[in-house]
């Protein structure tokens, strides 16, 4: 798309205007934003392009873009036309939020997950993502690194999608499936089931968890969710 730019949301919009990350630039920068970008939130991936001396936020990624938000003078540029029809790609989101679940709290200790016992208790544990801008997500994995702590041998993990987002109660488990069986420092690529991705996507369900019985701790701050989606303009 020549002269169009991907970026990500950081902020939500104030002023008719968002702060975006644009891949490779050494800071965020504020982009003028477009009415149909009313209501993004950070983690929305949106195409900018500079026209009249400043930098539009035109769309999210596969819908069409309007006038501009805040009364700026000037009118937005025109979509790209392989947008006509819909739009899609890949993205690779980091936890919003992730912990572990012990005896009916959250743990204030870690920001990992921890299934099973490994010593104060049974715990399970859940991560949450920004809620979706993607449309309908055509595929799903997370990147599944096992710490040390807990069993010394190979630890198998029960996989929870779960009725986020975090609360004061552990959420409700809505489907569980069998993950990747792991030792201290291995690394797995799990592959999310395809009947838990229109969960995700609605935002009805926030979050995945561990719930097995065999202690393991899971890197929470590098369990990267990577998503294919699409979107379809009306």
């Amino acid at each position: 798309m020549p002269g169009f730019i991907l970026a990500t949301t950081k902020s939500a919009i104030a002023n008719g205007a968002v702060q975006v990350r644009i891949p490779g630039a050494p800071a965020d920068v504020l982009a003028q934003a477009t009415w149909q970008l009313d209501g993004v939130t950070t983690g929305c991936q949106v195409l900018l392009a500079s026209q009249g001396g400043r930098l539009w936020a035109v769309a999210l990624v596969g819908a069409k873009g309007a006038k501009p938000q805040g009364g700026v003078d000037g009118e937005a540029p025109d979509l790209p036309p392989e947008m006509v029809g819909g739009w899609g790609g890949e993205s690779t989101l980091v936890p919003s939020w992730s912990g572990t679940w012990r005896a009916g709290s959250w743990r204030t200790d870690t920001q990992d997950l921890v299934q099973g016992d490994p010593g104060g208790g049974t715990c399970t544990g859940a991560a949450f993502w920004p809620a979706s801008a993607w449309g309908t997500l055509r595929g799903a994995d997370l990147t599944l690194t096992r710490l040390a702590g807990g069993t010394s041998g190979p630890a198998p993990l029960t996989m929870a999608l779960l009725a986020g987002p975090a609360g004061e109660v552990w959420p409700a488990v809505l489907a569980t499936a069998d993950g990747p069986t792991l030792t201290v420092g291995d690394t797995a690529i799990w592959d999310i089931p395809d009947g838990w991705l229109p969960r995700l996507t609605s935002g009805k369900a926030g979050g995945i968890g561990i719930v097995g019985a065999t202690p393991a701790i899971i890197d929470g701050a590098h369990m990267d969710l990577h998503i294919g989606w699409e979107r379809t303009v009306a």
